[in-house]
């Protein structure tokens, strides 16, 4: 410890290296924490050393049995390094030494402070720093953290092993396969690295604490560690938390939705001698608060949340000592500052304050998190939340039970909330990431997507502060089995229409800002659009069906997106505020979705007709040369497609007896009209990466084609099929995608092998005759599922390309769904109907 720098931000040690990794290998947490980007660097620099060091020819590994510690320094606020010590270390292994028997050039030396510091090549190029120092090893790929060692060794009364904060911490320990200890005076430099800004709730830490440690031990499905935190400074906050009486047996638990991303419970039975103290009292919150506040209260948020302001999804639950007071108290503040909103919903009377940061001295005067909050009283707890939807999706899950009480995976976590807890932090990662988004830095986002798929496997996470003796007992632990323990489908959101739907809801991704927005229609032709939070944003009423789902537009070339659709009469388009931009007359009656493109010369719309012509338009409605009509087509039964193939472009389009037109974006025909055997129900899909178009026949039959015009059938699987379905995506086999036949409620795979010859899957047989089938992608799955309806059930599914029904399946739906991470925090999110409702189920 003597060599440790005392600059030094994080201070991992661990006593037995081989064992310990052993250990952690086998936990089934080991490739969450390596998601970790910090924490796989160290593994992997140690790990490194020790396969070079197992090529030594000894009876026992240097590492064997021996203590390391690794001092993690920050380079500005830009990166991290790597020292690392090994203590005990074989003095006959002496840089030269190593650098002779691994077979592996010096690259350079020098001295420092009397010590020799030579620096080692490995055989994949990297380059360490190594100095033996008595009987320790140092070596890290920075030569200046080996001498500020040998620096921090020539001046040891100004190391952490004099360090009274830090001794503190060591004349406690516990049996532990790591240990490790962050350094409060380095945190804000170490918040600035991880999110790009200053945070000022960090750099209050800085000055009431110095250093915290945990003694951590791996087990095979939890990571538990427990530590000390002592104050730096006498402060009147932690110093009040310090001596408050102990909230036994808490219940906040139960008023905790299980759904949440993060809670923060506070111990506040002493809380109203601590505030009357203070020199500046807020008076509403003197009159209408604190007479009847209870013990504890919980700060946290719940989902659906938007990454661009997490604070409508803020809610904070409030013990009372006196409900009927509680009330009494709201309604005379009401009266004094304002009501802005009340009503009833499921049995509960929900208010609406018109008071900002009402709670704010519990948060320590300088955060407000409720803004004119909404609140009900539960029992004897107050709930408060910024935005209705928020609180009656609380109530919801009140009412049905889905509070972190009532789920044993977070049993843990509760059990350690009621045991004498003066703060306690819980941290549901799987619904977290837009929260950690909020603290990263911005070029950082795109990492961070891929490497928390695997970090959310570990959760739920708990930090514990429990008062004890003048400081605070700290508990950490994590579990990876909620995994399986919560799979299925959750619902996040229901949104209400005037009636149910004409087609199923569509999603829009606006590029600009990767924001999702929902579009749908009902039986009576009201247009509605939603955001991804299931909030109404506006709604219109068309008079006729849209042939298709809305398209974003870029109407102006300027980056902004508008929504564009048509029904059999006009094409629309529409800000994204609903303000109608612009309207297109069709004299001729329309058979379909209108398909919008721009190649350059600003948007364009194609819509085939019921006169067997196609027409085309510019944005302002002024008919294109070739196109006004263009008779070479005939009668589409579906959506023409566009696409552009090197310096090519094609204007595609099939009717429903399999004839499939090649054109030019001038009206010329590209190449000959190729015929398909059958009939079609649904469009063709385009493979680009194969250069080909693959459809599917109510018979069975599935034609191919290239883009140079040559194809081949592939034969139905049975004779005499009739109203066979199709989709087409990749389930199983090599990459390239599979074909997939649906009759009745028989699924028909044929799929690529290796060896690239078309094989045949098991038959797979539903529960119940299925509508439609369709190709669903999900995060972190290399192969598609497959979705389908069932109209005689009312259900849909999801399955796997064995068959397997996951779990949450079959749901109750009018038709088919939709998934996508809707919020952009690594999560798939199912968008369906049932009746006059919009629902989004999570799936985990």
């Amino acid at each position: 410890m003597a060599a440790v720098p005392s600059s030094s931000s994080v201070v991992i040690e661990i006593r037995d290296w081989e064992n310990s990794q052993n250990r952690l290998q086998a936990a089934q947490y080991a490739n969450a924490l390596k998601a970790i980007g910090a924490s796989e660097h160290w593994v992997d620099e140690l790990a490194l050393w020790q396969k070079e060091l197992a090529r030594l020819k000894r009876d026992k590994h240097p590492f064997a049995k021996k203590q390391i510690f690794t001092a993690v320094q920050l380079n500005g606020a830009q990166s991290l390094s790597y020292l690392h010590i090994a203590a005990q270390f074989p003095k006959e292994l002496r840089p030269t030494q190593l650098a002779a028997q691994l077979k592996v050039p010096i690259t350079d030396k020098h001295s420092y402070r009397g010590s020799q510091i030579y620096q080692l090549e490995l055989p994949d190029g990297e380059r360490f720093s190594l100095c033996q120092y008595r009987s320790l090893l140092l070596f890290s790929r920075e030569s200046a953290l080996v001498e500020a060692a040998l620096e921090q060794l020539g001046s040891i009364r100004s190391s952490l092993s004099w360090e009274q904060d830090f001794l503190a911490l060591q004349d406690n320990r516990s049996d532990s396969d790591l240990s490790f200890y962050i350094n409060f005076q380095n945190l804000p430099l170490l918040a600035n690295l991880l999110s790009g800004q200053s945070l000022p709730f960090v750099e209050g830490l800085t000055n009431d604490f110095s250093w915290q440690g945990f003694d951590c031990r791996f087990q095979e499905q939890h990571l538990v560690g427990s530590g000390q935190l002592y104050l730096a400074q006498k402060d009147d906050y932690w110093s009040y938390l310090l001596n408050a009486p102990s909230n036994e047996n808490s219940q906040i638990a139960a008023y905790l939705p299980e759904q949440l991303a993060f809670a923060l419970t506070v111990n506040i039975s002493a809380f109203g001698d601590y505030y009357r103290q203070q020199k500046e009292l807020d008076p509403d919150f003197s009159r209408y608060i604190l007479p009847y506040l209870g013990r504890e209260l919980a700060f946290f948020m719940q989902e659906p949340a938007q990454e661009e302001d997490l604070q409508p999804a803020y809610a904070v639950a409030l013990a009372l000592q006196n409900p009927l007071e509680a009330k009494e108290k709201l309604k005379k503040l009401e009266g004094e500052k304002g009501l802005l909103d009340s009503m009833q919903y499921q049995g509960a009377e929900i208010r609406r304050l018109a008071k900002n940061g009402l709670l704010s001295p519990l948060f320590g005067g300088e955060f407000a998190p409720l803004q004119t909050p909404y609140y009900l009283v539960a029992d004897n707890y107050l709930i408060l939340a910024n935005s209705r939807r928020q609180l009656e999706r609380w109530w919801e899950q009140y009412q049905n039970k889905k509070m972190l009480v009532h789920n044993p995976v977070f049993k843990g976590q509760v059990e350690q909330m009621k045991n004498r807890s003066t703060l306690y932090f819980l941290i549901n990662t799987p619904n977290a990431a837009l929260l950690f988004k909020k603290f990263l830095r911005k070029d950082w986002r795109d990492a961070f997507d891929q490497r928390f798929l695997a970090f959310r496997s570990l959760y739920p996470m708990g930090l514990q502060l429990t008062a004890h003796k003048g400081h605070f007992l700290s508990t950490f632990s994590a579990a990876t089995q909620a995994l399986q323990e919560q799979a299925g489908a959750e619902l996040l959101w229901r949104a209400a229409l005037d009636s149910s739907l004409l087609m199923p809801p569509s999603l829009l991704q606006n590029p600009k800002t990767g924001s999702y927005f929902i579009a749908a229609q009902d039986k009576a032709k009201r247009l509605y659009l939603f955001n991804n939070a299931g909030e109404l944003l506006w709604k219109k009423a068309l008079g006729e069906q849209l042939l298709g789902p809305p398209q974003l537009v870029d109407y102006y070339s300027n980056g902004n997106y508008q929504l564009a659709a048509n029904t059999k009469s006009k094409i629309y388009i529409w800000e994204e505020d609903g303000e109608l931009l612009k309207d297109i007359p069709l004299v001729i009656r329309a058979l379909n979705a209108v398909m919008s493109v721009d190649y350059g010369r600003g948007l364009r719309f194609f819509v085939s007709a019921a006169d067997k012509n196609i027409y085309g338009f510019d944005k302002f409605g002024k008919p294109l040369e070739g196109w006004n009509p263009n008779s070479k087509m005939g009668a589409l039964r579906f959506p023409l497609r566009y696409l552009e193939k090197g310096e090519k472009d094609y204007i595609l389009g099939m009717s429903g007896s399999g004839q499939l037109y090649f054109m030019k974006r001038s009206g010329d025909r590209r190449m000959p009209t190729k015929s398909f055997k059958g009939y079609y129900l649904d469009n063709f899909y385009l493979d680009l990466e194969q250069e080909r178009i693959v459809a599917g026949a109510t018979n069975g039959q599935i034609e191919v084609c290239n883009l140079q015009g040559k194809k081949f059938g592939i034969p139905p699987p049975e004779k005499n099929m009739k109203g066979v379905q199709f989709a087409y995506a990749d389930l199983l086999g090599d990459l390239r995608p599979d074909f997939m036949r649906l009759m009745g409620q028989k699924l028909y795979i044929h799929y690529y092998d290796t060896a690239q010859s078309l094989q045949a899957a098991p038959v797979y047989e539903y529960e119940a005759p299925q509508t439609d089938i369709f190709p669903i992608r999900l995060l972190a799955q290399e192969k598609a599922l497959l979705g389908s309806y069932s109209a005689t059930k009312g259900q849909i599914y999801l399955i796997d390309a064995a068959g397997k029904l996951q779990k949450g399946f079959p749901l109750a739906a009018d038709g088919p769904f939709v998934v996508a991470d809707l919020f952009d925090d690594n999560n798939n999110v199912l968008l369906c109907s049932q009746g006059k409702e919009l629902k989004a189920y999570k799936l985990r």
